[in-house]
Parts: C-alpha cells; structure tokens; sequence
C-alpha cells in the first residue's frame, strides 16, 4: 500500500487564471508547504498568476468514510489505498485512474484539486470516479455516484 504520511494543511491560493486579470479565483488545496500548494494551483489553472498563499491550517480528511465506502463499492484487490490526500482515496488497479471522496458537493474547483492530487500521485487525468453528496461539474471523463444512494447519508 503506497501511503503519504507528511501533515498536510489547507492552503487558499488566490490567483488570477490570466496574468493582469482583475477578477481573483480562490483555490482551496491541501499541501505540506506553500510551494506545494502553488504547484497544485499552477497545475490546475497553466499560466496563472499567484497573488497570495495563505494557509489556513491543518486538513482532517475524513479517512473513515474513504476506507468504508472503498469496502463497500470494490474488491480489496481492485483498489489501492491512498492515504494523505484531502479528497484522494485510492487509485483503481487496472485503469491508474483516481477514487475521489468528499463530503459536499463536487464543484469545479473540487474537479481543478482532484486533478492535481491525481498528477501528484501519478495517476491517469483527468478521468476519475467520484463519490460525493451532489455533483455541479461533469464531463465524459467524471464517473460520479452519490454518497446518499449508496447509504451514506448526507453530510454537508
């Protein structure tokens, strides 16, 4: 089982997607340092501007619902455990494609941070399977199922 066992905290990266924009994006990751935090943000949007890192303390993954719903969903040798990661759960054996699971809703900014845990884990991207109690982004490359209609009810 490949694991991470550095202390990650929560790091906003504010930044404008295009250098010499006036409109600021706030993007939210988990990172051991300030620099980390700035390779996922330049990850997630190439060609950015950083304005300001500001971390905002320690993350606490819920790795109980991660290690229960991986139980319930595959097969002990589909999947391999990650720990570590702020939404990062496991990658799949036979497709190096990221498992995904977090509490709320799974928005574009949540797809910009699972893409980026991916990379850093060096998984496929942006293909990925999700789990989460809504889903507002899509695509062909997201496989989402909602926490709820697998009985984990809704925590957000």
């Amino acid at each position: 089982m490949s694991t991470n066992t550095t202390t990650l905290r929560t790091f906003r990266v504010s930044l404008h997607e295009n250098a010499g924009d006036t409109f600021t994006v706030h993007f939210d990751c988990a990172a051991d340092s300030t620099d980390r935090a700035e390779e996922q943000a330049e990850a997630a949007y190439p060609g950015c501007e950083i304005v300001l890192v500001t971390d905002m303390g320690d993350v606490q993954p819920n790795e109980s619902l991660k290690t229960t719903l991986l139980k319930h969903c595959y097969t002990e040798k589909g999947v391999t455990p990650l720990s570590g990661y702020r939404y990062l759960a496991a990658k799949h054996n036979s497709t190096n494609v990221g498992i995904f699971v977090m509490t709320g809703t799974f928005g574009r900014d949540e797809f910009k941070a699972a893409v980026a845990e991916a990379k850093a884990a060096g998984l496929r991207t942006p293909r990925m399977y999700v789990y989460a109690d809504l889903c507002t982004y899509t695509g062909p490359a997201i496989q989402f199922a909602k926490l709820d209609d697998l009985g984990f009810p809704n925590r957000s």
